[in-house]
């Protein structure tokens, strides 16, 4: 299982699982007349498990990700079988051969999940409840002990943050926020309305956006039950939890003792941890330094795994990535880098727009720079360097660009992950465990390059930030404080709804094409429909409460 954990739950380990309403085993599915009645309940529970599986990109954002990107999502083997035992093979034949769900055609390598889906009359269909019995039930309730077991790697380095996470002081304000999302649903759809899609592509515009919101409101369950799912255990190593994946519009319905929770937001703050690449010293520390080149580069440090780059890179490994930096000492590269040279008071996004509007043709916004500063950042695929962007970028900055240049020789995929271990490392062992250590009784919630806290204790956690960062980083950033009220939902709520309709129509635009070429990813969502009942009554089955937790489905083979 993949390592997830929640720190703390108020809702007890359940069996119920949510299938399609439409679905009915004993109508369904044909089971050859000697299978014993047990054997037969085992191979409907097993369905039953397969189903709910396959429905969980309704709560699960990596699921539906994989689910818009391919058309299908993986089932791990091995899950299935912890879960179903052998005879989960079976029941995945008698769903194919039903019709009720397809698999994707074509090889598999070794070790990875063949990918199945629901059919479209079972997508279609709303979700009903079924509680799982026999040896599935007890097999599904043994594998969720196992999650909920705490899986923060070496949990001790990470309590002055998990300790907080305590259901009776960290709340929801349900009624707000129930407003705030009934009135986000209106504002969508009429953005959706409004768009020059066909009526085709709207109505799937609206059922990928009612699964977008639904992912939101299960989450907001989950905090508002003390479910958190606190994992660090990916290759980023980030400290990722419910509160990291709530949109930051609805952190501002967090109360922690009935008080709001101030954000501080590190300024443009991958731009900003990138100027640690612009040192020679960087790429020279030694892999006992955690936050040089060398140890960054490594497996995760919390597991064995593979390294980024081999363990012994060839010796020319600096001067084939950066010329610059084998050919110019330290402070020479402090006047010649442009990232190191203006103040990130106001960050880097705003700057890189003010400087590419003094020569393009069509001006550009702070947003619209952000987003392009991801693409020349983060895109792994080379063709970004023959763009007419990345050539205005290395005309501005050409020390940044040509280190892009020499990561992306290096490995595709290396620069983002480096950039996120060294906030990681920066945030969760320096700057935060600092806050901490001066500040014990001050609540601190880590949301990657933000920590929130109550408003007595902001300043003094912001200027602590600005002092730690700097010490580190040996520049001063820019410190962003957002603390809602009533007067900021109206605005909040105009980029909540944006930002899931924004989502929305670039995953619809990808399915339009889809459609065009016949491709397999072609997935309609267009019979998706929103949760009901909202926020101020969590779902409950035979007594309990209800709330969906992905990281029972999830498999380290995915």
């Amino acid at each position: 299982m993949a390592k997830r954990s929640s720190a703390s739950t108020s809702i007890r380990r359940s069996a119920t699982v949510r299938i399609p309403e439409v679905f009915s085993f004993d109508h369904d599915i044909a089971v050859t007349p000697s299978t014993s009645q047990v054997e037969r309940k085992n191979l409907e529970n097993a369905c039953y498990f397969i189903l709910s599986a396959l429905s969980r990109y309704r709560y699960d954002h990596k699921a539906l990700e994989m689910l818009e990107a391919t058309g299908y999502l993986p089932l791990s083997a091995v899950l299935l079988k912890k879960t179903c035992g052998d005879r989960y093979k079976m029941a995945l034949d008698l769903l194919i051969s039903a019709g009720i769900i397809e698999h994707a055609s074509g090889s598999y390598s070794t070790g990875s999940s063949r990918r199945y889906r629901l059919a479209k009359h079972m997508a279609a269909s709303a979700s009903v409840y079924r509680e799982l019995s026999g040896t599935v039930r007890e097999r599904f309730l043994r594998n969720q002990e196992e999650a909920d077991q705490v899986r923060v790697k070496n949990p001790a380095s990470l309590t002055h943050l998990t300790k907080w996470l305590n259901p009776l002081r960290l709340t929801v304000d349900l009624q707000r926020a129930h407003s705030f999302i009934e009135l986000s649903f209106r504002r969508v759809h009429e953005l959706i309305n409004a768009s020059e899609f066909s009526e085709a592509e709207k109505l799937e515009a609206r059922g990928r956006a009612h699964v977008r919101m639904n992912q939101q409101i299960n989450d907001l369950r989950l905090l508002a039950n003390g479910v958190y799912q606190v994992s660090n255990d990916g290759k980023d190593e980030r400290l990722h939890s419910v509160l990291t994946r709530v949109k930051k519009e609805l952190r501002s319905f967090l109360l922690y003792d009935g008080q709001p929770l101030v954000s501080l937001d590190i300024r443009s703050s991958q731009p900003y941890f990138f100027t640690k690449l612009l040192s020679r010293k960087f790429y020279s520390m030694t892999v006992k330094n955690p936050l040089g080149f060398k140890s960054l580069v490594q497996g995760p440090q919390h597991t064995p795994s593979t390294p980024l780059l081999p363990p012994t890179p060839p010796p020319d490994i600096y001067s084939s990535m950066f010329p610059t930096l084998t050919e110019l000492t330290d402070e020479q590269l402090l006047t010649r880098s442009s990232f190191r040279q203006f103040s990130w008071e106001s960050g880097f996004y705003k700057q890189f727009a003010e400087q590419l509007n003094t020569t393009a043709t069509k001006h550009i916004n702070e947003a619209q720079a952000k987003k392009l500063a991801m693409f020349l950042f983060f895109e792994y695929r080379p063709y970004k360097f023959r763009t007419e962007q990345f050539r205005s970028f290395e005309r501005l900055y050409p020390l940044e660009a040509g280190v892009i240049r020499g990561m992306n020789r290096l490995e595709g995929k290396l620069l983002p992950i480096m950039l996120q271990r060294l906030e990681s490392r920066v945030m969760l062992h320096h700057v935060s465990k600092t806050i901490a250590a001066v500040l014990p009784e001050a609540p601190l919630f880590s949301v990657h390059d933000s920590l929130l806290t109550p408003p007595q204790y902001a300043a003094a956690v912001k200027n602590m930030m600005v002092t730690e960062l700097t010490t580190i980083m040996g520049l001063q950033p820019g410190i962003k404080e957002e603390s809602k009220d009533s007067e900021d939902e109206l605005q909040a709520l105009e980029s909540f709804a944006h930002s899931i309709l924004e989502d929305t129509l670039k995953s619809v635009r990808q399915w339009s094409k889809a459609v065009a070429q016949g491709l397999p990813n072609a997935y309609s969502f267009a019979g998706e429909n929103r949760d009901e009942p909202l926020l101020r009554q969590t779902p409950e089955y035979n007594g309990e409460k209800i709330v969906f937790n992905p990281y029972y489905y999830d498999s380290e083979e995915e």
